[in-house]
């Protein structure tokens, strides 16, 4: 965790941001990364959330961190190109449905297992935590009449 200096000349928030920044760039927050909830930032950093708040809207703005309402604040590649799924997350399947394309679903592979790093790091797991593995394909019809 960062150790904030009241004394530099630097507000606060700016070193947050720096400090969020070395972490992304430092691959401790992988892409897609979730943080935690500004309150418990700002209580583990012992600032105001507002304080955390503006430094996770500079790096919003940057495009560095996605805000997704109801999901939480993400880290993103700067390069990502933005989607529907910024606004909306829902699964491609769902997506294929809505919009009344058919399809089919094969499972390749299933089993429990102990997540690596990356993925324990990405959903915020305990080193000890099993999860579901899932490997599918979907396949559409591009040219099947509706």
């Amino acid at each position: 965790m960062i150790s904030l200096d009241k004394t530099r000349p630097e507000p606060l928030y700016q070193q947050i941001k720096l400090w969020m920044v070395q972490e992304i760039d430092g691959g401790q927050w992988p892409l897609h990364y979730k943080l935690p909830a500004e309150e418990d930032l700002a209580r583990s950093l012992k600032v105001s959330r507002g304080t955390v708040r503006q430094a996770i809207q500079e790096l919003v703005a940057e495009n560095r961190l996605t805000q997704i309402h109801g999901r939480g604040t993400f880290v993103i590649s700067p390069q990502q190109v933005e989607s529907s799924l910024a606004d909306h997350l829902v699964a491609f399947s769902e997506d294929l449905m809505l919009q009344h394309i058919p399809f089919e679903t094969e499972v390749l592979e299933q089993q429990v297992i102990v997540p690596d790093m990356r993925v324990r790091a990405l959903l915020n797991l305990n080193p000890d935590t099993l999860i579901f593995f899932l490997q599918r394909r979907r396949f559409i019809d591009m040219f099947r009449s509706s």
